[in-house]
């Protein structure tokens, strides 16, 4: 018996249940309507953020430790490039900060429009053997518009090079390798000249290329040096960029996300109103009757 009556009061528990939503499934149905203009609304109204990154490599410090005749010129030249480079990205994030991107975009070389939208930048380098800096820095960028990211990159590798403080370092290399290179044409003169009395007096012996101290061995090596000192002459940038921002993409799936969990959250709350206003009318009808019993 008690089995049966347990039965009996579950599928009329269920029935009143269907009846009630049956009853009131316009609100169910306003609940998910609701739960979808609020899903479009809030999609428009919010602002996307894109993130993005670059690789830049930054001038190796330089040792100009080379000794023209090995011995007569050494002349050691310090920096360390990744701090230059991180400090510029940071006075770059505060122009951002304070809104002057028409400041900025000057300083890039690119005009305003280029940097709309355009939130954040940052720059991060490594350390090796807890001592020693890297030269690849790696260079974030956040923005609420995607077309930022076409010139960003050749704008931050103009900022750089550009800036006050990096081209008078370039100024000092190109003059320190010019007067290198100065030195190595008159020394290369000299052992020109010592050359040609050596072969007029026939003394071939002090002409061997293997010899330590060899005249000719070392005209070769300076001519090697200038070589290589020439090369960074023509190439005194500080930075090169490795690997250009990529433009991410709209992520056109996740209105969809949207949308299904808005509208179960939506119509859980239709359950809940349908709850309310059927226990608000037992409650009216209970305490409508223990009046009338009293």
């Amino acid at each position: 018996m008690d089995n049966n009556k347990n039965e009996i009061d579950l599928l009329e528990l269920l029935i009143k249940i269907y009846l009630y939503l049956k009853k009131y499934w316009w609100i169910l149905v306003i609940s998910v309507f609701a739960g979808i203009i609020f899903t479009f609304i809030k999609n428009k109204s919010s602002v996307k953020s894109y993130n993005s990154s670059m690789i830049v490599y930054a001038k190796q410090n330089d040792n100009y430790m080379y000794a023209v005749t090995f011995k007569e010129f050494s002349k050691r030249y310090e920096k360390n490039p990744t701090e230059v480079i991180t400090g510029i990205i940071n006075q770059a994030n505060e122009l951002i900060k304070s809104n002057n991107l028409d400041i900025l975009a000057r300083k890039m070389n690119l005009k305003a429009e280029d940097l709309k939208g355009l939130k954040v930048i940052s720059s991060f380098y490594k350390t090796e053997k807890g001592e020693a800096h890297g030269n690849i820095v790696k260079i974030n960028a956040t923005s609420s518009n995607q077309d930022v990211y076409n010139n960003l990159g050749n704008g931050i590798e103009y900022l750089i090079n550009n800036n006050a403080y990096v081209k008078s370092q370039i100024s000092e290399d190109s003059l320190m390798l010019i007067n290198i290179i100065r030195k190595i044409d008159i020394k290369s003169k000299e052992l020109d000249s010592m050359l040609s009395k050596l072969f007029k007096n026939g003394k071939s012996n002090d002409l061997i290329i293997f010899k330590d101290n060899s005249f000719f061995g070392e005209s070769v090596m300076l001519a090697s040096l200038k070589e290589k000192l020439i090369k960074k002459l023509q190439n005194l940038d500080q930075v090169k960029i490795v690997e250009d921002f990529y433009v991410p993409e709209s992520k056109t799936g996740s209105i969809k996300t949207a949308l299904i969990l808005n509208s179960i959250i939506f119509l859980f709350l239709g359950f809940i109103i349908i709850f309310f206003i059927v226990f608000n009318k037992k409650a009216k009808t209970f305490n409508q009757n223990r009046k009338n019993s009293q």
